[in-house]
């Protein structure tokens, strides 16, 4: 069962948002890592911004992007047990972020202690080895923390996502819990309890993200665009060329004529000088 606290902003409220996503093969979580550390195509992320991004709980020094995923993949199933459970519950990926007039009022640092007091708050839940790795996404729209949790109850030694989130209301009672925790020291709201509001996966939040980022490119003029107006532009300016060039035209005809008639008026009046009888004085 997977669960999300989504709320918007309303009237000037801010709200924390926390969302849970169980991942229940290495499939899912390979394909849920590739995103997280930008080894496959992102539409919602801007590559100028991705070296903004931050790891943690992974060692330093990595070469590629790849090697960060491989040592994320290795660091994951070390902490599981050699046998796992068919169907069971493998990995539990979290997403901590806040409406986004909150990030847009606070600085990096504010930012940080946000998320920082954030991972203390789910090692404290899981217990700290449990929390294998995550990182802060400042390439996407609102900035966000992820974290990568593997729910092993070290008592059994085995994966036991029941023991964390096996209540009725236990995603409830975690919303609750991090607001008081956390979320409240910065001024944000938690969202009514037991609102009808509906939750969405990761998957699906991820989802939207996209649809809102691909709906605003659409937005954006293209090329064509551009196109299409400089070549209206273009066959107005040839418009009113031809018309200016016609206008011309006429003019020279008209002037043409006035000099014919001209030409012919300046003979006639030779003619008459010419052909007029001397006066001959007596």
């Amino acid at each position: 069962m997977s669960n999300s606290s989504s709320q918007l902003s309303i009237e000037g409220q801010m709200y924390q948002i926390v969302r849970v996503q169980k991942l229940k093969s290495m499939v899912s979580i390979q394909r849920s890592v590739k995103h997280s550390f930008r080894t496959q195509t992102t539409p919602n992320a801007d590559p100028e911004k991705e070296r903004e991004n931050n790891v943690i709980g992974l060692k330093k020094g990595a070469k590629s992007k790849s090697e960060l995923e491989e040592q994320a993949m290795q660091k994951l199933k070390d902490r599981m047990p050699t046998k796992l459970r068919k169907n069971g519950v493998l990995c539990v990926e979290h997403l901590v972020t806040a409406s986004p007039e909150f990030f847009d009022k606070k600085s990096r640092e504010e930012q940080n202690e946000y998320f920082i007091k954030s991972l203390q708050f789910f090692k404290k839940k899981w217990g700290e080895k449990n929390v294998i790795f995550g990182g802060i996404h400042r390439d996407e729209t609102t900035p966000h923390m992820y974290l990568y949790v593997v729910p092993l109850d070290e008592k059994t030694g085995r994966l036991n996502c029941r023991k964390w989130l096996g209540e009725r209301d236990a995603l409830n009672k975690l919303q609750t819990n991090f607001h008081k925790d956390v979320a409240q020291e910065f001024g944000l709201d938690r969202g009514l309890e037991g609102s009808k509001a509906q939750h969405q996966t990761l998957k699906k939040y991820y989802a939207k993200l996209n649809d809102i980022e691909l709906k605003n490119e659409s937005e954006k003029p293209t090329a064509g665009d551009y196109l299409k107006e400089v070549s209206g532009l273009s066959n107005k300016v040839e418009s009113l060329l031809d018309r200016k060039n016609t206008e011309i035209n006429t003019l020279i005809e008209k002037n043409q004529l006035l000099e014919g008639e001209r030409g012919r008026f300046v003979k006639a009046v030779s003619y008459t000088h010419l052909t007029l009888p001397t006066t001959e004085r007596v």
